[in-house]
């Protein structure tokens, strides 16, 4: 489709904006407590994978829903 999305972040959100509306899709928590934001990383089989720093969140788009959340202990990112 033609849609634009501008993804915005912060370390304890991440949002989706419509271009062509000019709206807000939807804004996702992260629980600061055990995560951050670290990245948005956009794929194009209608996903959005979204690295945190103890997880990986996969949302669905264009509806921009949490799909899965994948936990991981970030010492066992090796750089």
């Amino acid at each position: 489709n033609g849609n634009d999305y501008l993804f915005i972040t912060s370390e304890d959100a991440f949002t989706l904006i419509d271009i062509n509306s000019k709206a807000v899709s939807n804004t996702i928590q992260v629980d600061t407590s055990t995560d951050k934001v670290r990245s948005i990383i956009s794929s194009k089989d209608s996903q959005l994978i979204v690295c945190n720093t103890h997880s990986v969140y996969i949302v669905s788009l264009p509806e921009f829903k949490l799909a899965n959340t994948i936990p991981y202990a970030s010492s066992a990112i090796q750089s």
